[in-house]
């Protein structure tokens, strides 16, 4: 029985998921297997990844189409102590695996890793570029050296200066990096199923266990590099499709806190409606951040007013 399991939901063998694969060859931690819990229901099995793997790998097929379905038959196949859920397209550092059962084994929380997305399509280019030259040679040092070198690249959104290991909130238990023991995430009930458009099923989740009084600790050396760079109107669709979660999240427990602490506030009133027009219409024009968080924002005050 392996010290930990890795989690990896997926719908089909991406060829960004055989990459994930491929680097978690390289972890300084060596006592884990890998469960990739497809919900394409193609049948796939180790054959389809082929490339050379240095741990255990187990494909499982999960006949739902949701990643709460997906990760909680994971959990429920796994024999490990501790249980490291990773999205499929989130590249991991050497000593990925190592940091999160550094922060495991000295308490009984819960651990999210540091993940710097390629916010842009240079930024996601350049990872590529690196990545391409790990794969090509043969040699482990220089293997080593390139992938040490991909980590130190700059990333728009994130910079590793000055992050300290600490505390968070349950708003921030996100999933695309995230570690606890096993028992843990029965003993909370696992992923809510219900939750089956985007978003919020991993919040939700994160809510019960600072419920259960289950401390959730940021450690910034556990590092994944997010290959998804999102176009806006993409990250639009994605506010819009999270609106129904987060309807049942704050109808699960009624409890306003939950709008307060996910944009759904008197500030956001202020940004998002009570601006005038013509200052709005220029904050969406020249802020992409604003305009997703505005077509948020409207999208879920229409979609609550209906049951009022």
């Amino acid at each position: 029985m392996k010290v930990l399991t890795v989690i990896i939901p997926t719908n089909g063998i991406t060829d960004i998921l055989k990459k994930v694969l491929f680097l978690l060859n390289f972890q300084t931690f060596k006592d884990f297997e890998v469960f990739v819990v497809d919900t394409s229901n193609q049948n796939i099995t180790n054959q389809t990844i082929d490339i050379d793997l240095s741990y255990g790998l187990k494909i499982i097929s999960c006949q739902y189409s949701t990643k709460s379905h997906a990760r909680n038959l994971g959990l429920r196949i796994s024999k490990s102590e501790y249980v490291l859920f990773l999205d499929a397209d989130m590249l991991p550092h050497r000593d990925l695996i190592y940091h999160h059962l550094s922060i495991l084994n000295k308490s009984k929380a819960a651990c999210v890793g540091l993940e710097l997305r390629t916010k842009t399509t240079q930024e996601y280019e350049k990872v590529l570029q690196i990545l391409q030259k790990v794969q090509q040679t043969k040699h482990e040092n220089q293997q080593i050296s390139y992938i040490n070198q991909m980590f130190k690249q700059r990333f728009s959104n994130k910079s590793r200066k000055n992050l300290l290991s600490r505390k968070i909130e349950w708003y921030k238990f996100l999933t695309g990096n995230l570690s606890c023991k096993r028992e843990t995430f029965i003993k909370a009930g696992m992923f809510d199923a219900n939750f089956v458009s985007y978003g919020y099923e991993d919040l939700e989740l994160g809510y019960r266990f600072n419920k259960l009084g289950i401390p959730i600790i940021f450690n910034p050396r556990a590092i994944t590099i997010h290959l998804h760079p999102l176009p806006t109107d993409k990250r639009i669709q994605n506010k819009i499709e999270s609106v129904q979660n987060l309807k049942k999240f704050y109808y699960k427990y009624l409890n306003q806190e939950i709008l307060q602490k996910l944009g759904i506030n008197f500030y956001s009133r202020i940004v998002y409606e009570m601006l005038p027009n013509k200052i709005k219409q220029f904050l969406m024009e020249y802020s992409e951040d604003y305009k997703v968080n505005y077509v948020f924002w409207k999208s879920f005050v229409n979609e609550i007013s209906k049951n009022n």
